[in-house]
């Protein structure tokens, strides 16, 4: 079971499946301006403990255009293995989006809390 608050804290048993269609804003919540990857384009997912960088992420997890749904979206899923050896507790997840290997934006960093 998962959870997905407004704000976008992710509550998640630890061990389950995750499947989430983001989509992706470049914009502002009040102007969105939305996005669709291209095919050079990558969405990176990190999930990392407290003041942890996203570069040693324990979970990494790399979206490409081969994951867009038909209404734009990015499907983004977490196995089974990729949160059932980690203690339950306060975790965090950024969500970064690179255009053509040269324009990094981090899209999301907010908590990911694993029961």
């Amino acid at each position: 079971m998962f959870n997905i608050a407004p704000n976008g804290v992710i509550t998640l048993n630890r061990g389950d499946n995750f499947e989430y269609m983001f989509k992706i804003n470049e914009g502002t919540l009040l102007e969105p301006i939305y996005y669709t990857l291209a095919a050079a384009d990558k969405l990176y997912l990190g999930i990392m403990e407290p003041n942890q960088q996203f570069e040693n992420a324990i979970v990494k997890k790399v979206f490409t255009s081969y994951n867009n749904t038909e209404d734009g979206n990015v499907k983004i899923t977490l196995e089974h293995l990729d949160t059932a050896y980690l203690r339950p507790g306060l975790y965090y997840y950024e969500i970064k989006l690179v255009k053509d290997d040269t324009t990094v934006n981090t899209l999301i960093t907010q908590k990911f809390i694993i029961v």
